[in-house]
């Protein structure tokens, strides 16, 4: 007992010392620096305050998945008289970074199918393309109008940059590689206009449709030229496409 008793006589003697170091320390502080302590201590954040800050911090961040078909239309620069169209696929998955209230930086990975077939009557010869390109999207988000905080309407300009992975050319039923084709290889940045009415469900979710344009200029190719411009006469793919666009929206931290 008296083990017990001295024990805890010294760990008081020890948090008295701490307790008056401390007020000294704070006693030596500048007057601004202990008025803003005061001030903290006594308007604490509420819990609507850091919710808030969180979501200042992170952006109000959300994940998007976009999906819809591809209505394609094919040409070939100068070659212009000819022009293959058909359909495909699109798949993208996006990040959204809120910087205010109406504006929002958007980036996202793109898969686009593309598909096309042409006739040339003159020479009785039926042309049909599958190619695929592998894209890099980077735009802002701009909501236009927010009805009843569950419907939302948006605009989304952005710059795509694409580049050619894989295709084919089947001409007369006989089937060709072009992976290695100078006219479709190679890295191209595309134009992207895409309108989205979306429903917001609940605090974690919202779903939506929109419609989606785009085309392309081709910049760099992987001919023996590192840098092909766009107004040399060398042929190259030029491709439009527009179509509907499915989308399903997470909220990862949403009020």
């Amino acid at each position: 007992m008296v083990l017990l008793f001295g024990f805890i006589t010294y760990s008081q003697e020890i948090n008295y010392e701490l307790v008056n170091s401390e007020r000294e320390e704070i006693q030596n502080l500048p007057e601004y620096v202990k008025d803003s302590i005061l001030y903290i201590a006594l308007n604490p954040p509420s819990e609507k305050e850091r919710r808030k800050k969180r979501r200042t911090s992170f952006g109000d961040n959300q994940v998007s998945f976009f999906i819809g078909p591809n209505n394609t239309e094919l040409t070939f620069n100068p070659n212009e008289n000819f022009i293959a169209s058909g359909n495909g696929n699109s798949y993208e998955l996006g990040y959204n970074l809120k910087f205010s209230k109406r504006f929002a930086y958007y980036t996202a990975f793109t898969i686009d199918d593309l598909q096309a077939s042409a006739t040339v009557n003159s020479s009785n010869t039926s042309y049909e393309y599958d190619i695929v390109y592998l894209g890099f999207r980077n735009g802002i988000n701009i909501n236009l109008l927010t009805i009843s905080k569950f419907l939302e309407l948006q605009l989304s300009p952005a710059i795509n940059i694409k580049y050619f992975m894989n295709g084919s050319q089947e001409i007369n039923d006989q089937s060709y590689d072009i992976s290695n084709h100078p006219e479709f290889t190679g890295i191209s940045f595309w134009g992207d206009l895409r309108f989205n009415i979306n429903f917001i469900f609940n605090k974690n979710l919202k779903i939506g449709i929109g419609y989606s344009v785009s085309d392309n200029k081709t910049l760099f190719g992987s001919s023996d030229d590192s840098v092909i411009s766009i107004n040399q006469n060398q042929e190259k793919v030029q491709v439009s496409s527009d179509g509907i666009r499915f989308n399903l929206t997470y909220f990862l931290n949403k009020n």
